[in-house]
């Protein structure tokens, strides 16, 4: 074997070498370039967007101290079946996301509740709410952005004072003596008339 053909053998070799590590070298990039790691990929985001949110809505909005536990209730339905819904809730001028899980509210078959603690010290504080939802299947969906609004009032409800007790008290003891004086009176009446009928007894 002279050196020309050595030299083709050993270029023959590379070729097919290089030729196997492409599909290698492929899987690489992809691996590298995707915005999901392995783990990641077991809860991919639903293609289809078959999770639905519906009828949302808040409570607990009203506060008389700067500690409150707003609420949030909303309709989920898949047809794949809903694994599990939480949301993530931020203040409207802020960036950090809280998440906080809920749980099946009672109120329906698809009704969903949940409520986080905040600490408000303005009259007005507004969230921004975001609902997911994980199905049986995996997928994870995601929903429109909602508000919710916590109204704090630095003045608790008055207590109730002498003058709103005074007519509840009167009306009362007004009943008391109206209830006695019957009783007296018809007590009366029952002597009374047993001392007729005895004396109609006695002639």
């Amino acid at each position: 074997m002279n050196k020309q053909q050595k030299s083709l053998i050993v270029l023959a070799c590379g070729l097919f070498l290089f030729t196997l590590s492409v599909p290698v070298l492929n899987m690489a990039l992809v691996t590298n370039d995707s915005l999901y790691s392995q783990q990641d990929l077991m809860y991919y985001l639903s293609q289809e967007n078959q999770t639905e949110f519906a009828h949302y809505r808040t409570d607990n909005t009203w506060t008389y101290s700067k500690t409150c536990f707003p609420e949030v209730l909303i309709d989920v339905v898949d047809l794949d079946g809903v694994a599990s819904v939480w949301f993530s809730y931020k203040r409207s001028n802020e960036s950090q996301w809280n998440n906080q899980s809920m749980n099946p509210s009672g109120l329906g078959e698809n009704t969903y509740f949940g409520s986080f603690q905040s600490t408000v010290s303005e009259y007005t504080t507004l969230f921004n709410i975001t609902i997911f939802a994980n199905d049986s299947l995996g997928h994870i969906s995601e929903s429109e952005l909602y508000g919710l609004r916590v109204d704090y009032s630095y003045d608790p409800p008055p207590e109730p004072g002498l003058s709103d007790l005074f007519i509840p008290i009167t009306v009362g003891t007004i009943t008391v003596i109206l209830f006695s004086a019957i009783v007296i009176i018809d007590k009366r009446t029952s002597k009374k008339t047993i001392i007729s009928t005895s004396n109609l007894v006695d002639i």
